[in-house]
């Protein structure tokens, strides 16, 4: 992983990580000053899908019990497995394997990307209409998932709850990897409403090369008014969103003094 990777992979946990334990009891300062702008910002989330991050997250280092490897599975908890035309692991207080083991062994470098974000996906229905979590091949039941919130019925990562917020920034989206001469493989405009970019993030893949050059000029062109270059958008399209200008009492207005930021 590059050192610019490694340091947005570790801003987004340490986030993910600080919001997760004092949202509870104190959800609006429990995040960072730029969440905190309110409505007038926005943010972008830049993040790299290249064939890199399919790599698994913990497997470089021997498993050590005593420490603790966030993911999908809940660390402290037991799980059984199964296979029944699905390759499943499921809470079980007799099972074999430690939520911990498990999250050493199986999550990749995206699925911890997601996990921090999103809370995890994609969610498949079986056959019996049980909800999943697909783990590239292996599956979690979603109530046995560690961000699971019995409240909603979903999987919930740091997007859904600051959503929840009285005021939240407006949220955007660039995945980008290269594959053949493609660059940025999904754009979603910065939004209120985060549910798009979640599903667009929950179902996308790891593969190409790795163009962060270019996906940060995309990015910093959308902030300037400039029209995109390597495949994001363009100022013609139907859909696109100046970055400065929003409603304001049913009227869309510049706001001059608009936060911008990218992670």
């Amino acid at each position: 992983m590059s050192r610019f990777k490694v340091i947005v992979f570790a801003f987004l946990l340490a986030l993910s990580l600080h919001f997760r334990v004092f949202a509870s009891t104190n959800p609006y300062t429990a995040i960072p000053p730029f969440l905190q702008q309110g409505k007038y910002a926005n943010i972008m989330l830049v993040l790299d899908f290249s064939g890199s991050m399919s790599n698994y997250a913990y497997r470089d280092f021997e498993y050590n019990s005593s420490k603790t490897y966030i993911g999908y599975f809940i660390p402290d908890a037991k799980y059984k497995y199964s296979y029944s035309g699905m390759r499943i692991f499921y809470r079980d207080k007799n099972g074999a394997y430690t939520g911990n083991y498990l999250n050493y062994s199986y999550m990749a470098k995206l699925d911890i990307l997601k996990w921090i974000l999103t809370g995890g996906g994609p969610v498949v229905t079986s056959t019996t209409r049980e909800k999943y979590l697909d783990l590239g091949g292996i599956y979690i039941p979603i109530k046995d998932v560690s961000t699971y919130n019995p409240k909603t019925g979903r999987l919930e990562g740091i997007l859904q709850k600051i959503e929840k917020l009285s005021e939240h920034p407006r949220i955007g989206l660039e995945i980008y990897a290269l594959r053949g001469s493609s660059i940025v493989q999904d754009w979603d405009y910065p939004s209120y409403k985060y549910k798009k970019l979640i599903r667009t993030i929950n179902r996308e893949y790891a593969d190409g090369g790795t163009p962060t050059g270019e996906a940060l000029d995309e990015v910093k062109r959308y902030f300037s008014r400039q029209n995109g270059v390597w495949g994001g958008f363009k100022k013609t399209d139907s859909k696109y969103i100046d970055p400065y200008k929003f409603k304001i009492k049913g009227t869309l207005m510049d706001v001059h003094c608009t936060k911008n930021y990218f992670f």
